[in-house]
């Protein structure tokens, strides 16, 4: 199976996106099972405070319940690895 580390920036825009974008095909391709996304901490914790914004929210077009559960589906559907350098 091949795995893939997302930016912050490719999660959000790619789940969040209603028109056939690059990060929407991407995010497309992770939510089919197509491939695995690896987590780590840092990016999940981006990812919370990202979302945690309201102005984000409102450009996003996504509701704090929306985001929760994207939040949850990244939990759940990807692996969380520990970086290394």
């Amino acid at each position: 199976m091949l795995t893939a580390v997302l930016d912050t920036q490719i999660i959000l825009r790619g789940a969040a996106s209603a028109a056939p974008s690059i990060t929407a095909k991407i995010y497309a391709a992770w939510d089919a099972g197509r491939f695995t996304m690896l987590l780590s901490e840092p990016i999940l914790t981006e990812v919370e405070d990202v979302l945690a914004r309201p102005e984000v929210l409102r450009k996003l077009h996504m509701t704090p319940i929306e985001a929760v559960a994207l939040i949850e589906l990244l939990k759940r559907q990807s692996i969380l690895v520990t970086p290394t350098v």
